[in-house]
Order: structure tokens, then C-alpha cells, then sequence
């Protein structure tokens, strides 16, 4: 029996990526495509300001592209979604659902009468009281969640799934990967435009992650404004330019007058990133002395950028390695998926149920 196609939509501060297929048998199956831009200033961070605009341009890429597909995965994304691990005695997941209402909030400190609060069993784990479970638990900002289902609803699709973008770059990690490879603690990183989401999982399980409203559109931005440049004009001058602007040992006086004008900051910029990944994962490491971080895989266009995977190696000094041997996915599309699948992340795993 073939398990039933799916559109998902994951929706960036940069792009809004629509795919309809299935995933069955670890085989990716995509019979439409999208990757189209977001309207500017309708989205960032998981909060949207035109909703208006977001849902014009879905319908006409779901028309576009014949995505007639109504049944939804939705991907939700931004800071403001809060995860945190926690152990609990053992007991059946009714039992869970009920202590959890009476609990939870010494673990979370926001009101969480304005989140919706679910929970993932990540397995049991030995302490000094006896074997306990361990529950991955999320908090969703409600007026978050409202508006996701409002677009959903407008442009009538039905929503089966609502995934968060962590859970999904998990498990598309993990697929691509293979578990032996996520055995131990790995981190995977995706590098977006506006935003950087970092996973960390263990036994190929996800453990915690973060989404830092940071993205390498802000290295794009500092070159337009340095070098008098259009948008477009500076992302291609990034990319051409980033092996030498990844390289902490270069002088200067070695470079052109207009790389050297701009080498100083974005330099910076990119030590920003790596400072604020640095963060998260010795904290997670604080918090999973016994399953320490090893190796860092890297997703996302930002992942692109020549060097960058060596910059953030030594800025870090963990193993840092591209998440570009897609062997293991087995995908069966005519389209053209393979320069695409890097901003494709979110919208594929949340198609692995």
C-alpha cells in the first residue's frame, strides 16, 4: 500500500519553499515544487506582518506549479518557540499528558497560557533515583500557531501536521545521514538567509535546539552598503568572495582596496555567527556532560559559501562537515531537486513521519 501524498510549506523571512510528494520506504517521492520569494517585510522570525501578501503568492505558486494537493504538513519556525528537556518518573503516556498540565511550568518561564505545549518521548535515561523518561517538551507561541492555521485555512488546505523546523532538520539530518553516523552527539546546522536554526541530536534522536535571528543575509546587506551594491549585486560578490573573507590569517595589505575596506567586518560578522552557535551548543554540552557535541554538520544556503565549513572548524574546533552526500536519500522527482534540496531542508523532513 503507498503511503498518501503531502504538501508541505515552510515558510522562510527569504523564501517560501512548497513540495508536494511522499516519503515511503526511504524514498523520497516529489511530483511538485515551489521555492518562491516571501514578500517583503511579511515574515521574520515567526511572526508575520502581511498575511495578506504570504497567502497571494501561495495560491499562485500552488496554481503556478499545479500543486493540487490539499492535504498539509506546516512547518513553523522562529526564536520564539522554546524547547526544553526534561526527566519524568515513569509512567504511561496518559499519565504524562495529565502531570505535565501541573508541572510544566517550573520548567518555562513565560505564561503558558499563551503557548501550546506538546511533548516528544526521547527515551530512558539511569540516575541516582532509578530509571526515568526523558520528554523533549515545546512551547509554541499561540498567536504564533493562530496565524500558520489562518493561512493554511485561506488558502484551503487541510492541515494534518504542524512540525517546528528543529524537529524536521532533525530528521532530515538523520535520513541523510544515516544512524550510524548520529549515534553519538552531532549537530546540525542550518545556515539561512535571516535565521540560523542549530539541532543537536543523540542515538539519531532529537535532544534540543535553537533557532538565533541571524543569517547571512547580514554579511549581504553590509557589503550593499559598503560598496554601493544592489541586493543582488552583493549576495553574488559574498559568494564569489567568501573563501577570502573566511580566512582569519589574511592581511589586508595583501587584498584589493575594496575587499580590504569591507574584509574587517564581515569577518566580524561571520565570527558573530560562529559566537552564537558556540553558545548553544556548550550549553547543551553543560547540560549532557555523558553525550558531549562531535561533529557539526552543515544545511542551508549559507552552507554554500566557500570556506565556511573550515571557518566555523576552527572558530568552534569540532569536526565541522557539509550535509551534502545525499546517497542515502533516495529521491524519485523529474524535477530538478539536487541544487535546490540545500534550502529545501525543513519542507523535505517534515515529510518523514
Amino acid at each position: 500500500m503507498q503511503k498518501k501524498e503531502y504538501t508541505t510549506i515552510d515558510i522562510g523571512a527569504k523564501n517560501i519553499k512548497i513540495i508536494q510528494g511522499k516519503f515511503y520506504n526511504n524514498t523520497l517521492s516529489l511530483s511538485n515544487l515551489a521555492i518562491i520569494p516571501t514578500p517583503e517585510n511579511s515574515f521574520r522570525d515567526g511572526t508575520f506582518f502581511n498575511q495578506d501578501a504570504i497567502i497571494d503568492e501561495i495560491n499562485k505558486a500552488r496554481k503556478n506549479n499545479g500543486i493540487k494537493n490539499n492535504e498539509l504538513i506546516i512547518v513553523v519556525s522562529g526564536s520564539s518557540i522554546i524547547t526544553r528537556e526534561v526527566l519524568f518518573p515513569k509512567m504511561n503516556e496518559k499519565d504524562v499528558s495529565k502531570v505535565l498540565k501541573f508541572e510544566i511550568e517550573q520548567y518555562f518561564p513565560v505564561d503558558l497560557s499563551k503557548y501550546i505545549v506538546d511533548y516528544k518521548y526521547l527515551g530512558e535515561v539511569q540516575t541516582k533515583e532509578g530509571s526515568k523518561m526523558k520528554l523533549l517538551i515545546v512551547a509554541v507561541p499561540e498567536y504564533n500557531a493562530e496565524a500558520y492555521m489562518n493561512i493554511a485555512k485561506r488558502c484551503n488546505f487541510n492541515v494534518n501536521v504542524v512540525d517546528i523546523n528543529q524537529n524536521a532538520l532533525s530528521k532530515f539530518a538523520v535520513q541523510i545521514l544515516g544512524k550510524e553516523n548520529t549515534q553519538e552527539s552531532v549537530a546540525i546546522i542550518d545556515l539561512g538567509a535571516r535565521s540560523t536554526t542549530i539541532v543537536l541530536t543523540h542515538d539519531s534522536i532529537l535532544q534540543f535546539g535553537r533557532e538565533i535571528a541571524i543569517g547571512s543575509d547580514e554579511i549581504t546587506s553590509l557589503i550593499a552598503k559598503y560598496l554601493s551594491l544592489s541586493y543582488e549585486e552583493a549576495e553574488e560578490y559574498k559568494i564569489a568572495k567568501s573563501e577570502l573573507f573566511l580566512d582569519s590569517n589574511i592581511k589586508s595589505d595583501s587584498m584589493n582596496e575594496e575587499d580590504a575596506l569591507i574584509y574587517k567586518d564581515v569577518n566580524k560578522k561571520f565570527s558573530e555567527v560562529a559566537s552564537e552557535i558556540n553558545k548553544i551548543i556548550e550549553y547543551y554540552n553543560s547540560k549532557n556532560p555523558q553525550a558531549e557535541t562531535n561533529k557539526i554538520f552543515l544545511t542551508g544556503n549559507g552552507a554554500r559559501l566557500t570556506g565556511i565549513d573550515k571557518f566555523l572548524e576552527k572558530s568552534l574546533n569540532i569536526e565541522v562537515k557539509l550535509l551534502d552526500d545525499f546517497t542515502k536519500f533516495n529521491i524519485q522527482s523529474k524535477l530538478d531537486v539536487k541544487e535546490k534540496i540545500y534550502c529545501l531542508s525543513n519542507a523535505i523532513g517534515a515529510l518523514i513521519r
